[in-house]
């Protein structure tokens, strides 16, 4: 008689749950090894992905072999590509993401990591213009879809000035502050957008506009939020306009020293790099 079902790798896997669940994960681990490569079930390398998640290696070993058995499967795509992300392997984090997406278009979860995987590869216009596809609705994600936006139309607009085309910089800063209903994202009473303003000030100016300069810094001036929370970037921001400092890169450099945690950090970085 072949193998018993008590040392087939299924009795294995379910005992490894059962201590992984009881606070045993040594014990689950080894029993997952013991598996080797004989199972042919999808969640059991999913599982086995999340178990050693600190063991890049194994991570990523359980994970293409996943993906493999069934590359369909939504959540296979979904895992694989945020591993490759990780990783910095842009491009495969792309592929997978791009052919998640095309197997499952309707699935904003999907296309909102379809677009976040477009950004990183330096494809902003593809990547606003899936975003503008989605209907969002509450979920759990680990990416936020107005940020997403607002940060892709930001990079756009620094595409746009890389090449001098300062207009489409500008309107691609404007995009930036809306918020589209498809995003699911409402917009705050006070939104901040000092920070876009700031970039837009200096299109503006290249743009030879001083009056719309003006307006942008004005708005650097007054801007306030009494309902609550405001950046410390931001109201650093404000500080320097108020006390008259007009030129950008002082202005970026001061924001850079100061905003360690700050979402428009790398942005500035960026930034920086035309002054």
């Amino acid at each position: 008689m072949g193998k018993s079902a008590k040392t087939g790798w299924k009795w294995s896997y379910y005992e490894a749950l059962i201590h992984w669940q009881n606070n045993q994960p040594e014990l689950a681990k080894s029993l997952f090894n013991s598996c080797g490569t004989e199972p042919d079930f999808v969640p059991f390398y999913l599982a086995k992905a999340e178990l050693f998640k600190d063991d890049s290696e194994i991570v990523r070993i359980s994970l293409e072999a996943a993906y493999r058995l069934d590359s369909l499967f939504w959540r296979t795509g979904l895992r694989l590509t945020q591993f490759y992300g990780k990783e910095k392997e842009l491009d495969k984090a792309l592929t997978v993401a791009s052919q998640n997406y095309k197997s499952h278009p309707k699935s904003f979860i999907i296309g909102l990591q379809y677009a976040q995987m477009l950004k990183l590869n330096g494809r902003y216009a593809d990547a606003l213009g899936t975003l503008s596809h989605l209907e969002m609705l509450p979920a759990e994600g680990d990416v936020n879809a107005h940020s997403l936006f607002r940060e892709t139309n930001i990079l756009y607009a620094f595409e746009q000035m890389k090449t001098g085309n300062w207009e489409k910089a500008v309107l691609s800063l404007q995009k930036a502050e809306t918020w589209p209903e498809n995003l699911f994202s409402g917009e705050p009473y006070f939104p901040d957008n000092r920070v876009t303003q700031f970039l837009a000030a200096y299109c503006y100016e290249k743009l030879k506009d001083k009056s719309q300069a003006d307006k942008s810094f004005a708005y650097l001036k007054s801007y306030k939020n009494p309902d609550g929370w405001t950046s410390p970037l931001g109201n650093l921001l404000t500080k320097l306009a108020v006390e008259g400092e007009m030129n950008y890169k002082t202005i970026t450099e001061a924001l850079l020293k100061e905003s360690a945690n700050d979402r428009d950090k790398d942005l500035l970085t960026e930034f920086l790099t035309f002054l």
